[in-house]
């Protein structure tokens, strides 16, 4: 046993060695890391915050950027900017921007700390979503987004799923998916499995559902 450790040891130790060699001695590889840049987007290139939980790379390169208090656009030089106004509906539903998502055509998707909005892209209009009657406001913080079928996109807010389709008519716009969890648990957190359905993080449990909101795996 102790000469087959020993064994592993030493093929991990030629392994890294074959590693280190090949990216100080491979021109592809020197080469990249020659031509790495990094720049820095902060207030001198007008963003207004440098909490940001949430960023999206658009179809056309442009960078949307979602921080604690609004929306950025970032084109490579200067910042567009979206703030969150009570008394002005065509703003954000709230300041934090939590996930930003590709919608049909020219809008995206924002999650905020009040809610679900879409902004067309082209005009720069923010139109707010009706969030479910049965949600308080404090329930109604949109936590994270992810794409589902034909438009429609998964919306976790607080600790609900929900299955949003922007066609239906808007009483019949969010339909609630149940999950079993602790009681208070928060769903902080769902991803996209690349065929329409999601892993969701609700409390101390994971679950995958597919693109029609059947759960398929539960892991405690």
């Amino acid at each position: 046993m102790r000469i087959l450790g020993f064994h592993k040891a030493i093929s991990s130790f030629c392994c890294l060695l074959g590693w280190l060699v090949f990216t100080n001695i491979h021109p592809a590889y020197a080469d990249s890391k020659q031509n790495l840049r990094f720049t820095h987007i902060s207030q001198e290139q007008g963003l207004s915050d440098g909490s940001v939980p949430s960023i999206f790379q658009d179809k056309l390169g442009l960078m949307w950027i979602g921080t604690s208090t609004g929306l950025a656009r970032y084109d490579g030089r200067r910042t567009r900017q979206w703030s969150s106004d009570p008394e002005e509906k065509h703003s954000l539903s709230g300041p934090l921007v939590s996930s930003i998502l590709q919608g049909h055509q020219d809008y995206l998707w924002i999650a905020t700390s009040g809610g679900l909005d879409r902004i067309n892209t082209k005009t720069e209009q923010i139109d707010r979503e009706a969030m479910p009657a049965e949600l308080s406001l404090q329930q109604r913080r949109v936590w994270s987004l992810a794409p589902n079928t034909q438009d429609k996109i998964w919306v976790a807010p607080h600790t609900r799923l929900y299955l949003f389709d922007p066609h239906a008519n808007s009483e019949q716009r969010f339909q609630a998916i149940p999950l079993s969890g602790d009681d208070g648990a928060q769903l902080r957190s769902i991803t996209s499995d690349g065929q329409g359905g999601i892993w969701a993080a609700l409390g101390s449990r994971v679950f995958h559902l597919t693109a029609t909101a059947v759960v398929a795996q539960q892991f405690d």
